[in-house]
Formats: structure tokens, sequence, C-alpha cells
């Protein structure tokens, strides 16, 4: 019976009483909505006549005096309906909604790692390839990280400088690396292991944390001796988010990536992308 009275929005994707979804549009605005805020539709489903032309129910507003603070998101959300389609509800109301599914679409959408690359130039190279890590921590292996499977992960031991490295079997150009990496959680390992017996031990972190590209593997070398003698290396120094998207320079040319701490810590890896850009004459040979 739940299912039969509720439906989902089909812009926050959230279920609400049928009632409150007599709004109609095709998904097409649905996208240049979600554009608009920030979110990157970047599958080739999204660009079907099927997808873009099918009509779908949203949550409506009435159109009365806007706050400043929502004033943008309720007019783009009342735009995408016929002005006559409206609902009697309280201002406070319709804010607070609006509010709501503009975050979680933000939330989630930005939590996805991309199924693929925006330019048709670039790929992901490491599917398939051998990956190794310092140390593995309940099965978590460094193979985890290379999946999609957000239930999945690469974690190490407690120690020194750890790391986690892939071959790409072969000397490329690099473009970027997308690490997903959660700091939290490293933390969390830490206190639970050490915490409870010493109450006044530090919990280390994993910054600064190294991201090179290398022509030879770093497996047993220094940290400053890798970094010193590879292509090309960024240090992070301190936390930017789930997300670290490094933009190497043009002459990154290697086979190994490695991602390895400074100092003591744990490193919980959600998932590695190596993004690979095609040459000009790989571009052409394809094209021909």
């Amino acid at each position: 019976m739940w299912g039969r009275t509720r439906a989902p929005c089909a812009l926050c994707e959230r279920r609400f009483m049928r009632a409150s979804l007599p709004g109609v549009v095709v998904m097409k605005r649905i996208y240049d909505l979600r554009r608009k805020w920030g979110v990157i539709q970047d599958s080739k489903k999204f660009n079907a006549p099927s997808a873009l032309y099918s009509t779908a129910t949203i949550l409506t507003f009435e159109e009365t005096k806007k706050s400043s603070a929502s004033a943008d998101s309720k007019q783009q959300l009342h735009d995408l309906l016929d002005p006559s389609a409206s609902v009697g509800a309280s201002e406070d109301k319709d804010a607070g909604v609006a509010r709501m599914i503009h975050d979680s679409i933000m939330h989630y959408w930005h939590q996805q790692p991309p199924a693929r690359t925006e330019d048709n130039n670039l790929q992901d190279i490491t599917s398939n390839k051998r990956v190794r890590q310092s140390s593995t921590v309940c099965s978590m292996t460094a193979q985890n990280a290379l999946h999609a499977d957000t239930n999945r992960s690469a974690h190490t031991k407690e120690e020194f400088q750890p790391w986690w490295e892939i071959d790409l079997a072969n000397y490329v150009e690099v473009h970027s690396v997308k690490v997903y990496l959660r700091d939290e959680v490293s933390h969390l390992y830490a206190a639970a292991r050490g915490l409870a017996a010493n109450p006044s031990r530090h919990t280390p972190g994993v910054y600064p944390l190294h991201l090179s590209v290398s022509m030879r593997t770093g497996v047993g070398r220094d940290c400053d001796d890798i970094v010193a003698s590879c292509v090309s290396s960024l240090c992070v120094t301190e936390k930017m988010g789930p997300l670290i998207e490094w933009l190497a320079p043009h002459t990154s040319r290697g086979r190994f990536v490695r991602i390895q701490c400074q100092g003591r810590a744990i490193l919980h890896i959600e998932r590695v992308q190596v993004i690979f850009g095609k040459s000009f004459s790989e571009l052409l040979s394809v094209r021909l």
C-alpha cells in the first residue's frame, strides 16, 4: 500500500505522497537545473531523446514573496512548471523543501565517482592493472580502490609512510589523478585500536600526502627518495575534502602512480582513478 500512495520526485529522487507531486515536466528541464546547481550529467543515457523528453512528476511550489536566502533555488524550481501550477503552502515551508532538494542533489551527485571522464579524449586506465599497498587490514586490499563499489576500500595498518601504488603496465602520459580519500575513517580505526588502551595517545593523520608519477616502482625506497626522483609529484599538506584531483603537468609520462603519507599514519582509500590523455596521433589513427 505504501508503494501505491507514494512516488519519487524526479528532481530530488525522494518519495512523497502522489497528491504532493502535481508538477509534470520533461526530464530535459530536470537535467538543465542540475547543471545550474553544479551537478555534471556525463552519462550517455542522459543524452538519449527517450530520456530527455520523457515526462516526470515533481514537487511544486507556490509563487510568493521569496526570502533572500532561497530566492534563486525557488525561482529555478518554479520556472520548471507552468505558472498556473501551484499549491497552497507557506513561504517558510517552500524555502525549506527547496533547500532540502538542492542540498540532497548536491550531496548525492558530488559523492559519486564519475561514470566516465568529461572529455572523449580521456579515459581511466586503472582497470585490470596491478596494484600494491604497504599492508592490508581485514581483506581491504589495494585492488578495492579500483572499484566503484563504495562498500569496498583499500586500508593499511598504522605504520610509517604507508603507501598505495599502481603499475600502469606501460609508460603513458598521465593527464590527472583522482583520489577519493576518507581521512575520518583512518582516525576512527586508529582511535579504536590505540586510544582505548592509552587515552593520551595521538591519532596520526594522513597529511602531508604525496601523489607521484614515476618511471620505476617505489617499493623498498624512502618517500623522500621517491619524490626527488619521480617525473612529477603533488604534496597535499592539509585536508581538501573527499576528492583530491591532481592535474598533472604535460610532461608527466611514467608507469607507476603512487600515493604515500609522509609520516606515521593509516591510509584509507575509497577509489583511485588515473586519467590517460590520448596523443594527437592516436586520435588521428582512431578517426581514420
